[in-house]
């Protein structure tokens, strides 16, 4: 017998055969990983996990043991479950060299990894590495540490285990992902064994197209034993030279069924549905699939990607920073113009491109103007479209009851499997990707199970809003006349509306009408099929799932705290999150503009009984005879917005209900949410409005601006910044010369010490009892800065104004706020300066005031 280190004794023993697995149960419902090493059948030699060499049992001994026992094998000792509702990938890769082995400059493999953060929203990345680069691996880890990214290490398996894994796991190392080809088997085992021993997760994968010599069974005895957790059956991989033969899917087949099972989370990657049988097709993953699994990767920094690891270093790095820019005051023409021909090299399409774009305008002129295209108009397009769609899929898969969600056989699974031949599938057509994944048993590690978990525990509301639904009546039916689609051709029909359309983008109606928490909204999709229903509210802000069938009535339930669930045919279903963005909101405001929202219509649906019900409330309430809209962001300065709001709530001289504040932040990032809560107990004469925005916005204060300002009711908005304190004679000043003007500012703001500050912060000064004493004590007076132009901390306008011209969108702030001012100025005139009447600005220690990681 195998004396196996404690660390591998951990194994589970083993079970015998497959089971069925309940929707939304765990295959086993401890936490346990690994136990004790499991024993054959016989009661004969321990099935250990080291490697034949050592002097323990082989791979074939293992596959000949299995057959014997006439079982699956090894129920792994992980939890896996089968969740309907799944959630998207949040993984990026970052492969440290390109696909002729140079490795990249590692300042840009950290900018790399910052765009992935930032402009991805990814939230753990697997760095490909070789024996050339593994050593770049451990400063890469550190920095990812400071981003909040949890890193992976993406190895062939042909590069021996480093020794320092068991010190990358304590210093964040998430998993392992080991990828090899058929004929490797036997080099996994070493990494295998490792990962095992440091008590580490590991995937892995299988690429290329196996030979007749090729043993699926005696493949998936090696790989079905911990600590692996997943593995993928790759028909190809960009990353990966997989290998070619003569020989065709069905091993790849034989292979999945085999892991399958022994109770192995499998994944057929790129292997058109109808080349598999019908029993496996949960565990099918084309595109379609594989960027919504949240085992793989997501779309954008996938195929970022995959174009850098196609070019040279010095290119990759120059995209890199081009990225990084886009959202900056520094985007240029000629960035712009690199960035398409670094990334495709395709100089003559570059320029062809170019000089379409610079006489587009002279082909434009030649044109007399045309109407609007009728339904009839569009009906031929649509027509044309279906002929195009049909020549491209060829006759066989055009008629595929699958073709929405297949891949059918791209250049790169042809060149893997040239004698692949296709079938149609008949039956109604599909249009969800997870149609058939969804019943797939899934692994979610320390990250996605923390994601998972995020919108449990609302069976309160689901309860809520299903009484209300069947046992009261709306308080407002919106009638088919009373919207309609915007930039798609639609018609009323006596009982609903129709909307057409012929691309596979989002389609919006026009607004329904302004609600505000709590309130319930239900509306009925029919006479067609579409990839998703819901509804919209704004760019940030989309609340959608997946269109099953040819009918559906959806039901959105929001609570007095923004608190909501979203009910399809009775049912609860958790909002789709799209690739690169977060569109689902954690929390909804407290002024909505809720819109009707379709994405990639079939050619028509119908939408129709439109119903509202307001939570007790009257439409609007409150907000009647607000004059001015204070508009503040916040992030990570929940303390300072205290005193923020408390010298709003303790103004002098002028009506509260002239007055409403709304607060742009991040649910979660700091205590907000607790603070506006407060607010509103100790001061009900204030009227303050959430207005929740998604982690991803945490540096867009533009972004958070733009989108604030649509709930604003007043005449008049006036940007604060959370730091900032003001007289309590403040509005009073302003409301004596707003008839006057259209544009205010204070005089400039005093910088207050750090002692003082804290002083204002633990409530032993009160500001608007000893405000001269604050203006006195001030260390500094920034008197009409920023060349006189009024900026960020302080300004009140016109609402009109933002109608006409927006905050700058940047992912940091950048001098957006004295571009805004500029432009007040260009519209305005001069401002109305408050003479004598400065804003004090508390202390922050000088770090970055917006976005900074540190709380305040």
């Amino acid at each position: 017998m195998c004396i196996l280190p404690p660390a591998v004794r951990r194994i589970q023993r083993a079970r015998q055969g497959p089971h069925e697995i309940p929707k939304g149960r765990r295959i086993d419902s401890h936490q346990v990983r690994y136990e004790e090493a499991a024993t054959d059948g016989s009661g004969g030699k321990e099935l250990g996990s080291t490697p034949s060499h050592l002097g323990c049992v082989s791979a074939q001994e293992i596959a000949e043991s299995l057959t014997a026992r006439g079982a699956g094998g090894y129920a792994l000792g992980v939890t896996t479950q089968v969740e309907e509702q799944r959630i998207p990938p949040v993984r990026g890769i970052l492969p440290l060299y390109n696909q002729w082995g140079k490795p990249f400059a590692l300042i840009d493999l950290k900018r790399w990894l910052r765009l992935q953060r930032l402009v991805y929203n990814s939230e753990k990345v697997d760095v490909l590495v070789n024996g050339a680069t593994l050593a770049l691996f451990p400063g890469l880890l550190e920095y990812a540490n400071a981003l909040g990214l949890r890193l992976s290490l993406r190895v062939l398996a042909e590069t021996p285990p480093p020794s320092a894994l068991a010190q990358w796991k304590d210093a964040g190392l998430l998993d392992v992902f080991v990828t090899f080809g058929w004929k490797e088997g036997e080099t996994f085992i070493a990494w295998r064994d490792a990962c095992a021993a440091c008590g580490l997760e590991c995937r892995a994968q299988v690429t290329g197209i196996p030979d007749a010599a090729a043993d699926p069974d005696a493949l998936a005895a090696i790989l079905a034993m911990p600590p692996l957790v997943a593995v993928n059956v790759a028909v190809q991989d960009p990353f990966v030279r997989g290998t070619r033969s003569a020989g065709d899917s069905a091993k790849l087949v034989a292979l999945t069924r085999a892991l399958v099972s022994r109770q192995v989370e499998t994944n057929l990657i790129h292997l058109p549905f109808c080349a598999a049988p019908e029993d496996l097709w949960a565990h099918v993953a084309n595109l379609p699939q594989f960027h919504r699994d949240h085992q793989q990767y997501n779309r954008g920094t996938y195929e970022l990607a995959v174009a850098l690891y196609r070019n040279v270093p010095a290119a990759a790095g120059k995209i890199v920073l081009i990225l990084l820019a886009r959202s900056t005051f520094q985007r240029t023409f000629v960035d712009a113009v690199l960035l398409r021909l670094l990334l495709h090299m395709r100089l003559v399409y570059g320029w062809a491109a170019a000089l379409h774009k610079l006489t587009r305008h002279l082909r434009a002129r030649a044109k007399a103007p045309s109407a609007a295209p009728s339904l009839d108009a569009h009906e031929r397009v649509a027509q044309k479209r279906r002929e195009q769609e049909e020549a491209l899929l060829g006759p066989v898969c055009a008629k595929c009851a699958l073709r929405r969600i297949c891949d059918h056989v791209p250049p790169d699974t042809r060149r893997q499997l040239p004698g692949l031949e296709t079938q149609a599938i008949v039956g109604e057509l599909i249009l969800s990707p997870m149609h058939f994944a969804r019943q797939q048993p899934k692994h979610y590690d320390a990250v996605d199970a923390a994601r998972l978990r995020a919108n449990t525990g609302k069976h309160e509301l689901v309860k809520e809003a299903q009484a209300l639904v069947e046992n009261r009546a709306p308080d407002r039916q919106v009638m088919p006349y009373e919207y309609t689609v915007e930039g798609a051709p639609w018609e009323h029909l006596e009982g609903g509306v129709r909307w057409h359309s012929i691309t596979n983008t989002e389609k919006l109606s026009s607004s329904l009408e302004q609600v505000e928490p709590p309130f319930t909204i239900s509306v009925t999709f029919g006479g067609g099929i579409a990839e998703y229903i819901g509804f919209s509210f704004g760019r940030h802000c989309k609340v959608l799932c997946p269109m099953e069938g040819y009918r559906h009535t959806l039901v959105l339930h929001v609570d007095r705290e923004g608190h909501y669930v979203l009910l399809c045919d009775g049912t609860p279903v958790r909002p789709v999150e799209f690739e690169g963005q977060f569109y689902v909101p954690l929390r909804l405001g407290g002024r909505l503009d809720p819109r009707i929202s379709v994405w990639n219509i079939d050619g028509q649906i119908v939408t129709q009984f439109v119903k509202v019900w307001h939570g007790g409330t009257v439409k609007d309430a409150g907000s009647a005879g607000v004059k001015y809209s204070i508009i503040i962001v916040n992030s990570r300065y929940a303390r300072r917005l205290q005193a923020t709001l408390r010298s709003i709530a303790h103004q002098e001289g002028i009506d509260f209900s002239k007055i409403e504040v709304i607060i742009a932040y991040i649910p979660g990032l700091d205590a907000t949410d607790d603070l506006i809560d407060s607010m509103r107990s100790a001061y009900p004469g204030l009227r303050i409005l959430r207005s929740p925005f998604p982690a991803q916005n945490a540096n867009s204060k533009g972004f958070m601006i733009n989108e604030s300002a649509s709930m604003a009711s007043g005449e008049w908005i006036v940007l604060m910044d959370a730091d900032i304190v003001i007289a309590p004679f403040m509005f009073a000043r302003v409301e004596e010369v707003s008839g006057e003007c259209n544009f205010v500012a204070p005089d400039g703001r005093l910088m207050l010490s750090k002692e003082i500050t804290g002083k204002v912060l633990m409530g032993e000064i009160e500001p608007w009892r000893q405000w001269q004493d604050l203006v006195n004590s001030a260390s500094e007076y920034r008197y009409r800065e920023a060349k006189g132009v009024p900026v960020g901390f302080f300004q009140c306008f016109k609402r009109e104004f933002m109608e006409k011209v927006k905050y700058a969108e940047l992912d940091h702030f950048e001098g957006a706020d004295m571009w805004f001012g500029m432009a007040l100025q260009d519209a305005y005139g001069k401002e109305t300066r408050l003479s004598g009447v400065p804003v004090l600005h508390l202390d922050h220690g000088g770090s970055q005031w917006y976005g900074t990681a540190k709380h305040f």
